[in-house]
């Protein structure tokens, strides 16, 4: 029996485990995803609300509400912040499997993100403006250099599904109305 490898909180192990079974077969390597995401119409609720299940643990509720400048009361938070968590997290996720793959070790790494958003973007289809830009800052502590620092963030931000394009299908489904 292997012993388990870890660095940086990330299981070597397994990922080396998947690494072979996906080879063997790639059908392994692809995940399906489902969300399913309620509009709330109670008064004192947060507006939107999904339970996300994680493989092993009882998952999680999450709720969403719009910032009150958009219609909603700000209880919770907003469907554009959840985005950009998701998008800071999939970044700094990647680039810690990239550098703990070539055995880089942190005493800390945080990553702070920054954008604007306008919002008129959102209640005028007409109104035009410059895309969005982010900025991610990772703030590190470790003896690795610069060079090899610099090279896993490029390579997180190619491989990072959140910066790749994304093909979006919208469909509608009515349900019957009994009236």
């Amino acid at each position: 029996m292997r012993e388990e490898r870890v660095m940086s909180n990330i299981d070597l192990t397994r990922i080396e485990k998947f690494l072979k079974r996906a080879e063997a077969d790639p059908s392994v390597a692809e995940k399906e995803i489902t969300l399913e995401v309620e509009w709330v119409n109670r008064k004192g609720i947060p507006q939107m609300r999904c339970y996300v299940s994680s493989g092993s643990s009882l998952g999680a509720l999450l709720e969403a509400e719009l910032p009150s400048d958009l219609g909603g009361k700000s209880i919770r938070p907003t469907p554009f912040q959840y985005f950009l968590y998701g998008l800071a997290t999939s970044y700094l996720s990647i680039f810690m499997i990239l550098a703990s793959q070539k055995g880089i070790s942190f005493d800390k790494v945080s990553l702070s993100l920054k954008t604007r958003m306008n919002y008129l973007r959102f209640l005028k289809l007409e109104e035009e403006g410059a895309p969005y830009e982010i900025t991610l800052r990772i703030v590190i502590e470790s003896e690795a250099a610069d060079e090899e620092l610099y090279e896993i963030m490029e390579n997180a931000k190619k491989l990072c599904p959140a910066f790749s394009p994304i093909n979006v299908k919208v469909f509608l489904e009515r349900e019957n109305v009994n009236q």
